[in-house]
């Protein structure tokens, strides 16, 4: 069986450009420490627990992108002292170790190659604790649709460990206008004004969310429904022909406001000339990224100046003796959707929970995530 790890929400797998290159080894020892005093001759032990559990995770990031967010929880970034922020190392989902400290580092990468990764662990304790997860998935093209018999068991209020909407073609349009409205309270989530085929938006229940759209130019589909504008620009078997004079440009328009600038991972060859580059934030003003248009695998490009924005551009222009084929592109964004108060929640005992998803055109595919037992 492989097993799926995560730092709370965060997947630790090709999703998320990270690889976990050797087996996760937990210390299977059951000895213990305890607290204990003398009185005479006499020892009281006042507590027996297990001892803590150190373990190692070992692979590459293929992406910088990917480094920031293991970077993320680096013991010189998080605050290990605050209990409401506590972080878990979860296994497929299902079982989970409370960490109590997270030590990261990493080599450096020449430009295209992957970046080798350590993380040693310490957990809590030995024993794991558990709760189940349940998943509400589907597609639909039909708007509204009810995602019903959605049940915390538990004797606690808990959020949604996840919401994710996946944009998606249908009768001439991608995914627009689309919300998530909790059915006992009213509407609750605008998730973005538009949704690019294929794109997905996963919102989290700290207020964060992470959009991420990918071509990898298997077929012309995504070329010819997501982009914005492009001209003397081909699809060729399995990339994009940029040629002499030619410009490709796409928009985002995903309501909640970038956390931070976008990070733009393309892959490119035959690179003539000085292609350029830019962004957007109005379709009128543009500036040129910091990094220039190179040949190579899998390169991140930042798009500058972008944070705060939630409606954005960029676009690849060649001048008259520039050209370029583009391989892949993929454009990962966080957001902020704290105005979006109050998300879905789910009472406690038992109370059927239901959400009802809404659009104005396209289709969508859902994937609801939530805990159906919370207990003290």
């Amino acid at each position: 069986m492989t097993n799926t790890f995560y730092l709370n929400s965060l997947e630790l797998s090709p999703v998320n450009d990270i690889y976990i290159t050797d087996a996760v080894q937990f210390d299977p020892s059951s000895s213990f420490e305890t607290n204990s005093y003398w009185h005479g001759t006499k020892v009281t032990v006042l507590d027996i627990q297990p001892k803590s559990t150190k373990i190692t995770l070992k692979g590459n990031c293929t992406t910088e992108t990917a480094l920031r967010l293991l970077a993320h929880y680096h013991i010189t970034n998080y605050n290990w002292n605050d209990d409401t922020e506590s972080v878990y190392l979860i296994k497929d989902l299902s079982v989970r170790w409370k960490i109590k400290s997270f030590d990261f580092s990493y080599e450096h990468s020449h430009p295209g190659m992957p970046y080798p990764f350590l993380i040693n662990i310490t957990l809590n304790e030995i024993g794991a604790e558990g709760y189940v997860q349940t998943a509400k998935t589907g597609s639909t093209n039909s708007s509204p649709v009810a995602v019903t018999s959605i049940l915390n068991t538990g004797d606690q209020i808990t959020l949604y460990d996840l919401i994710k909407i996946t944009g998606g073609y249908y009768s001439g349009s991608n995914l627009m206008g689309s919300n998530v409205s909790q059915y006992t309270i009213g509407y609750d989530l605008n998730v973005a004004d538009v949704l690019l085929d294929t794109a997905y938006f996963e919102f989290y229940n700290d207020y964060t969310a992470k959009h991420t759209y990918i071509d990898s130019f298997a077929t012309s589909d995504g070329f010819t429904r997501n982009k914005e504008s492009s001209t003397n620009v081909t699809f060729s078997t399995n990339h994009l022909v940029i040629a002499n004079s030619g410009s490709l440009k796409y928009r985002f328009r995903l309501t909640h406001p970038l956390l931070q600038d976008p990070v733009l991972t393309l892959t490119t060859a035959t690179v003539i000339g000085n292609p350029v580059l830019e962004v957007s934030s109005d379709n009128t003003n543009w500036w040129e990224c910091e990094k220039s248009i190179t040949a190579g695998s899998q390169i991140d490009y930042n798009l500058t100046k972008l944070a705060g924005y939630s409606d954005f551009y960029f676009r690849i222009t060649a001048g008259a003796s520039d050209s370029l084929n583009l391989y892949y592109m993929k454009l990962i964004s966080w957001h902020n959707y704290s105005g979006q108060k109050p998300i879905p929640y789910l009472r406690s005992a038992s109370t059927a929970e239901r959400l009802d998803l809404s659009f104005t055109a396209g289709s969508l595919t859902y994937d609801i995530r939530y805990r159906d037992k919370w207990s003290v």
